[in-house]
């Protein structure tokens, strides 16, 4: 009787503390099934004009700052608010949205028939600008003499446009409203891809203005560079409550680079008749990343299996950790303090 009085003191007890408090991760429930009809005509009305509110809804959906976030934020938020409003107003002008939790599904009449001709010419000619350029240029200077390839895009772009406007209805997305995924996907990624390598080009400067070896700039800050449009679109997706689907692109993605990424270098060599191998092209930081890796590889089957596929956070904080304890060992084998795991010049073998 006494122990039952004690345990029940003690957990009315408890239940007094705040739940921020708690070390372990909860279990996330299953995700509620979304209504798409539901969201799609949720303001549907017989009105006899299709272009009912069109400006209104337009103005609402370019605006880069929403007033009920305005409102309710802080002087430091409104300031970051601030900052990112223009990033913010040309990924609106951009970026078509397509997203069914939303009510309309993020239809906007005006706007999705305005990037319908936009997304295509603005991709064309930046892309044009990028990927076909004299590299001892920036690309920013061959815009205007590609500008040209965007504006061909148009022929086909405008009256598409013009059909859809006169089609659909401001009240309700229409059934082809998830066609626009297909210029959600390719804007996004355009966007990232350049947004990462700017981000690349930026440290790479820096690094040869210090005078930063390459082979260190491209083991720790440069490879931090090209992640970080994965960890931009991983990060979105887990806040956004797909944690699972980003867990699975941050396995899947490095797998991938790294089988192709050190399989078309060889094939690419072999190809032009270089001569290459492991040790050249791995250098003095290939080793203790390939270590590492497998730590950590071996650590995400350990835990795995120890707390049946539920991650905690402290799980996060140790696969983080195992990443700056790959910086710290890449640092201290540039200062020449360590010795990496290749092999060393001074050393001669005992069977020469």
């Amino acid at each position: 009787m006494m122990l039952n009085k004690s345990a029940r003191h003690w957990k009315a007890h408890t239940n007094y503390f705040p739940r921020m408090i708690d070390f372990l991760t909860k279990v996330g429930g299953e995700r509620v099934t979304i209504d798409i009809n539901a969201n799609r005509n949720m303001h549907y009305t017989r009105a006899p004009s299709k272009n009912h509110r069109l400006f209104q809804e337009f103005f609402s959906a370019i605006l880069p700052i929403k007033m009920n976030e305005w409102r309710q934020a802080t002087m430091l938020l409104r300031a970051y608010y601030i900052a990112r409003a223009p990033v913010v107003f040309l990924s609106v002008i951009y970026i078509p949205l397509v997203d069914y939790e939303l009510k309309k599904n993020g239809w906007s009449k005006l706007l999705n028939c305005i990037q319908i001709f936009l997304n295509p010419a603005f991709t064309i000619t930046m892309g044009k600008a990028m990927v076909f350029r004299d590299r001892s240029m920036l690309w920013y200077y061959n815009i205007p003499y590609d500008f040209k390839y965007g504006l061909y895009s148009l022929v086909v772009t405008v009256p598409i446009a013009i059909v859809v406007f006169f089609h659909s209805n401001t009240s309700a997305p229409p059934p082809y409203h998830w066609m626009f995924t297909i210029m959600n996907l390719t804007g996004s990624m355009f966007a990232i891809f350049q947004s990462a390598t700017e981000i690349t080009l930026i440290t790479g400067v820096l690094g040869f203005m210090l005078k930063v070896p390459s082979d260190f700039m491209g083991a720790t800050v440069s490879c931090l560079a090209h992640s970080l449009g994965d960890l931009v679109a991983n990060a979105s997706m887990a806040l956004q409550g797909y944690e699972k689907m980003a867990y699975a692109a941050a396995i899947g993605s490095p797998f991938f680079s790294i089988l192709l990424g050190t399989g078309s270098v060889f094939a690419a060599k072999k190809l032009l008749g270089i001569s290459t191998s492991m040790h050249n092209l791995i250098g003095s930081y290939g080793e203790n990343a390939f270590v590492l890796l497998i730590l950590g590889l071996l650590s995400t089957l350990l835990w795995t299996s120890v707390l049946n596929f539920n991650a905690r956070r402290s799980v996060g904080i140790f696969s983080m950790s195992i990443y700056g304890l790959y910086i710290i060992f890449s640092i201290l084998i540039k200062s020449e303090i360590i010795h990496p795991y290749n092999v060393d010049a001074f050393l001669t073998s005992s069977h020469a």
